[in-house]
């Protein structure tokens, strides 16, 4: 049909290399190719994810060199009649997936360059979206959050002092950061009247996960003083849920040999 013989035309004629360099000297911006050595231009494999790209899209691949670094430029062939809104994702998801897989086939490595070129033939003036910013609500937001490097957060570090009021939040981080401590007790003992303070205010379950994390990482021998040390900071009516915990914690084979009530 008319769109296979468009991409066997394509394919063949950027196979030789006058006519690739020469597409490329043509339509890449001045900015892309003042960096492109074209006399290191080479055609690699074709067709590197066909599932990708989805049905009618063909890529062609080309290594080369930009300054001292390796680096792809990638044609990809549009020729269906309808334009697809969606192409920018589409492009993307498929370099991802050409990152992935060198990554994986070079461990260790930094991923080269990639550079794509939409080479579409269709009939009608090209009007889709041609930048993945531009399919969020908000573009340039959407440009800072993916583009800026990603906001770390880190618990290793984490004091006591930095709960800061926010005894939620700073529960979780605090014991994430102390939950590798040989003695956690110790640990626990700090941050008693934060957990008496989401008691009172009705927040049980909150703190049975944090109990239940605890324990399940304490040595054995521990296990009585920590859920002694829970329900003496949580409310009375509280205290009493605490019995079905210890009830769990010896189904699951934990001796803790201690009754509460």
């Amino acid at each position: 049909n008319n769109k296979n013989s468009h991409d066997v035309f394509v394919k063949k004629a950027m196979s030789d290399k006058n006519v690739a360099k020469e597409f490329f000297e043509a339509n890449l911006p001045q900015d892309i190719l003042s960096q492109v050595d074209l006399g290191t231009l080479k055609q690699e494999k074709e067709n590197y994810f066909d599932n990708t790209l989805g049905h009618g899209i063909v890529d062609l691949i080309y290594s080369a060199n930009f300054g001292e670094d390796k680096g792809y430029l990638i044609l990809l062939l549009e020729h269906q009649s309808t334009q697809d809104y969606n192409m920018p994702l589409r492009i993307m998801k498929y370099i991802l997936k050409i990152c992935d897989d060198y990554l994986k086939k070079n461990k260790g490595q930094k991923i080269p360059l990639i550079y794509p070129i939409l080479f579409y033939g269709g009939e009608t003036k090209y009007t889709a979206p041609l930048s993945l910013w531009s399919l969020f609500n908000n573009s340039e937001r959407a440009k800072a959050f993916l583009t800026k490097p990603i906001q770390l957060v880190e618990t290793n570090n984490f004091r006591k002092e930095d709960i800061m009021g926010r005894a939620y939040f700073g529960l979780m981080m605090y014991f994430m950061s102390r939950i590798r401590e040989k003695d956690i007790f110790t640990s626990l003992q700090e941050v008693v009247e934060l957990i008496n303070r989401i008691s009172n205010e009705g927040n049980i379950e909150y703190i049975e996960s944090i109990l239940y994390y605890v324990v399940e990482r304490a040595d054995s021998e521990k296990v009585e003083g920590i859920l002694s040390e829970f329900k003496k900071a949580v409310t009375p009516e509280h205290s009493e849920r605490l019995m079905t915990i210890a009830e769990r914690l010896k189904e699951q084979g934990k001796e803790i040999g201690i009754q509460i009530g």
